[in-house]
């Protein structure tokens, strides 16, 4: 095994504990009938990630430093994306739909799922999975304005740098070679986005926030591969239980 797939072990490990540590007081509150529809939906969508993390450790660990193929855990995370989804959908109290909402969130996981497929050449999975991205980005976007969490500069920054990164993706991904003109700014724009959201995350401790902050650092994995991909699975792992307050707070406003 070698020295990336040992800290990507062992990085997952640390994210499978985080995970159970969220799951069993989600869990303890179901069983006391003390909580809410979309803490429910997420202690589902954590179990499925758990079991999707542990698949990954074992197929590590069994086969070690070989590309996983299509498996059982892509329907796992597929899982997850649709009951953190259903979750939001719960908590958005805005009925008002804007159509540029739905076409940009449409061309915006539209553009990363084309970036996958070139990257991995599997279409039918990536398109397949990919999907559900799309509805989960719609309803942030409708829940970020609906509550006006972020002010309009904000929004339209967050905006600019994540459509930044996606032209600079495309431009290296048909380039003959990978320079740093293009991968330092991908680098360096999609961390600092992921630290703003981070930071943000922690002092709204809004669930449209936290969750936004969990699908973007999903994106920044399927990103990068090796020291990046560790980064932002880190900031992954610390997405979780910044999710896990913001629905504590979620419950208290309920009551």
């Amino acid at each position: 095994m070698s020295d990336s797939t040992l800290i990507g072990v062992i990085l997952t490990i640390v994210q499978v504990i985080v995970l159970v540590a969220v799951i069993l007081p989600t869990g303890r509150s179901m069983l006391r009938r003390n909580t809410t529809l979309i803490a429910v939906f997420f202690c589902f969508a954590m179990g499925c990630y758990l079991f999707s993390n542990l698949y990954w450790v074992a197929y590590d660990c069994l086969r070690p430093d070989t590309r996983m193929p299509f498996a059982v855990n892509e329907f796992a995370e597929c899982a997850m994306i649709l009951f953190l989804s259903a979750g939001l959908e719960k908590a958005l109290r805005d009925e008002k739909k804007i159509a540029w909402e739905i076409i940009f969130s449409f061309l915006f996981i539209g553009a990363h799922i084309t970036l996958w497929i070139f990257w991995s050449g599997e279409w039918v999975q990536d398109i397949v999975f990919g999907i559900p991205y799309i509805f989960y980005l719609w309803l942030l976007i409708r829940g970020i304005r609906s509550r006006n969490i972020l002010p309009k500069r904000e929004q339209i920054c967050i905006v600019l740098i994540h459509l930044t990164v996606l032209v600079l993706e495309f431009i290296a991904l048909f380039s003959e070679e990978l320079n740093d003109a293009t991968y330092i700014p991908i680098v360096v724009l999609t961390f600092a986005g992921l630290i703003w959201l981070m930071i943000r995350s922690i002092k709204d401790k809004d669930v449209f926030t936290t969750y936004a902050f969990f699908m973007f650092s999903v994106l920044a994995m399927y990103s990068f591969g090796d020291l990046f991909y560790d980064v932002a699975m880190v900031a992954n792992t610390v997405a979780i239980p910044l999710m896990y307050l913001s629905l504590k707070k979620e419950r208290d406003k309920e009551r």
